[in-house]
């Protein structure tokens, strides 16, 4: 579902220098907000769920048959498409056209010349691809073929690794239960086998290599561990603490070397920050629906949900102050980043890079533009 960690790291190493879901480059003010007003650009008339900005170009993937934009004639898009961060423009071919006949549920760039896309899928650009396959930046298919047996909800690529966890029980003949990696050289499958009991939603690894996986889960390799846990990034073993006062399944994750944060369902509602080391929980703001998407940023974590929160029912994304340095406390909903929004289904992707931050899902519009199920906020 949710894409997130671009790194030169070989995971034979460390880890120590991946970038990870929620890093925030250099260059970015961690004191300033992205601005609530978004591009006046294109969306799409269904359901975004996966997002990844690549340079001045930003990926999104779903549920959806075309690029619309106010009275403008629809461009046909099958499920995947590419705007102009800058502009909001969508882009045309040669610049990008690719099409799946099923959801796309997440997008990853491996910081070189591919995108890794996961989903529902069984074909891309009309070419059978079973629910993983691998494109160029212009959406030309590559001869990578996984053949995962079931949908795949999330994918992370480190150094040489690709990996992907859903509701998959077999990758390329080799069983692995919603969680597994593949040998980036040769497209094998590696020894990483945690062995989910469950659907498994969102993946994360900090900068010093730590490895995270969220869901519905309730063991990982036969011993008890709900929803979410740390993860062995070569074996798939049981790492850290369980994670306390989290009673429902985790959508997605952000995390820091210091930091965990997880958006939950319905049992809460939530989003909310652990201690890695501990697995205490440090705090929680509650959504009148689920928290869909969580992106660490600057101090502040971004997070999309839907129907609404606090009884304010036009929100659909917010920021929480993450900052320990902060005069704010912790977990604090950032007053100047409250775009007016709506739908039912609201936001389900968010991703940065220091200059946007780009969220997706389904709703009509956001702080004042119609922006169908795409909304990119330049960083002021």
């Amino acid at each position: 579902m949710f894409n997130r960690v671009r790194s030169s790291a070989a995971v034979g190493t460390i880890l120590a220098v991946a970038l990870v879901l929620g890093s925030v480059p250099a260059s970015a003010d961690p004191a300033t907000l992205y601005s609530p007003t978004p591009r006046n650009g294109w969306g799409h008339d269904g359901t975004a769920y996966a997002v990844e900005i690549v340079g001045d170009t930003v990926y999104v993937g779903g549920a959806f048959a075309n690029a619309v934009r106010g009275s403008q004639p629809p461009k046909p898009r099958a499920n995947i498409m590419a705007l102009q961060l800058s502009t909001g423009t969508v882009l045309e071919e040669p610049q990008f056209k690719a099409w799946t006949n099923g959801t796309v549920r997440s997008i990853v760039w491996d910081g070189g010349q591919h995108l890794y896309i996961g989903g529902d899928f069984t074909t891309v650009n009309d070419v059978p691809r079973n629910r993983v396959a691998r494109l160029d930046l212009a959406g030309n298919l590559t001869g990578f073929d996984v053949n995962a047996n079931n949908v795949v909800r999330d994918l992370l690529v480190v150094g040489n690794t690709l990996y992907m966890v859903g509701d998959f029980n077999k990758v390329k003949g080799v069983t692995r239960k919603r969680a597994a990696a593949i040998n980036l050289v040769d497209d094998s499958v590696t020894g990483f086998d945690p062995n989910l009991s469950n659907k498994t939603y969102a993946l994360a690894m900090s900068p010093a290599g730590r490895l995270y996986v969220g869901g519905n889960f309730t063991t990982v390799r036969g011993a008890p561990r709900s929803f979410l846990t740390q993860v062995d990034p070569m074996t798939g073993d049981m790492l850290g603490p369980a994670f306390a006062q989290l009673n429902s399944l985790v959508l997605d994750l952000s995390v820091t070397d210091s930091q965990v944060f997880a958006g939950v369902d319905g049992g809460m509602n939530s989003v909310a920050e652990w201690n890695p080391d501990s697995g205490a929980r440090l705090w929680r703001q509650q959504a009148n629906g689920d928290v869909q998407a969580v992106r660490y940023d600057g101090g502040n974590v971004y997070f999309g949900f839907h129907d609404g929160f606090g009884g304010n029912t036009t929100l659909r994304v917010l920021a929480a102050d993450a900052n320990p340095g902060s005069p704010l406390p912790d977990g604090t909903v950032e007053p100047g980043f409250q775009p007016v929004s709506g739908g039912g289904v609201g936001v389900w992707g968010i991703d940065s890079d220091g200059q946007y931050l780009v969220v997706v899902g389904k709703f009509p519009k956001m702080g004042g533009f119609n922006v169908k199920g795409i909304s990119i906020h330049p960083r002021p």
